[in-house]
């Protein structure tokens, strides 16, 4: 994590990727590992609170699935 964990975001081209958490930071990167070819699922304990940019976005993908 940190400010070095996009500087290889091509790597995960193709993976499936687990993002737990229901907030902006969890959507957002959501967002970038789908745009990089990755198979993201996002998981949150309760209901999201992520902005509608994010939600939006991830919800127009069929390479994504959001699990609260």
């Amino acid at each position: 994590f940190g400010p070095y964990c996009f500087s290889h975001l091509e790597a995960i081209a193709g993976q499936r990727l687990l993002i737990i958490g229901g907030g902006d930071n969890a959507l957002e990167n959501a967002c970038l590992a789908q745009e990089q070819g990755a198979r993201v699922v996002v998981a949150a304990r309760s209901a999201f609170h992520a902005q509608a940019r994010f939600m939006e976005k991830m919800q127009a993908t069929s390479d994504c699935g959001l699990h609260a």
